[in-house]
């Protein structure tokens, strides 16, 4: 890898910030004063999915959050020409405008790409919903229905059962431990070994 990779790569980890449990405990008693606070013991989106009710208004910059079936609106905070924009996603208008219903809109988040599984190659979100669109043309099919004809028609054999456990049934046991980040933070001290140079 050339210099320059590992400069960028150092820049983007002084500008990170470690979340750990205290800084967590910090950050939900300064939002108490004003916000409703929730602690998930697992994977927060998974326990918003299963708690979030018609009148909650979810904020996150996780879009997998936007595909349970309770949450209806949510604020995904994004960066634009070095500013917040806080853009607001109505679940009813998106549905419409996809010509989905709200438990397609849970499969399509399994067969897609998540923080759980990956996609089928070839068959990303945008592919995955005009295979939607044509399997709806033969009428309205529950979840599992969905899932098993999205799989023949794109002749796979994988099952995404960890994702459908998360995203079906806000099951947090497949998806609890949080990924290991231990080999990306060793990489992170290596390249940043390496851009020290050696020993003087």
């Amino acid at each position: 890898m050339p210099k320059s990779f590992y400069q960028k790569l150092d820049r983007l980890t002084r500008r990170s910030l470690l979340v750990n449990d205290d800084v967590k405990t910090g950050l939900a008693a300064a939002l108490e004063a004003e916000f409703k606070v929730e602690k998930a013991l697992g994977e927060a989106d998974v326990y918003i999915g299963r708690v979030a009710t018609d009148l909650d208004i979810i904020v996150s910059g996780d879009s997998d959050v936007f595909c349970y079936r309770n949450v209806k609106t949510m604020v995904r905070p994004t960066r634009h020409r070095g500013q917040y924009v806080f853009d607001v996603l109505d679940k009813s208008l998106v549905l419409r405008k996809m010509k989905l219903s709200a438990d397609d809109l849970v499969v399509l988040a399994v067969v897609s790409g998540n923080d759980y599984e990956s996609n089928i190659p070839g068959k990303a979100i945008v592919t995955n919903v005009k295979i939607f669109q044509k399997i709806k043309e033969k009428g309205d099919f529950s979840k599992e229905e969905m899932l098993k004809k999205y799989l023949l028609l794109c002749q796979s054999d994988r099952n995404f059962n960890v994702a459908k456990g998360g995203f079906f049934n806000c099951d947090e046991g497949n998806v609890l431990d949080p990924l290991d980040r231990s080999k990306g933070l060793e990489k992170r001290d290596k390249s940043r070994n390496m851009m020290k140079g050696p020993p003087t």
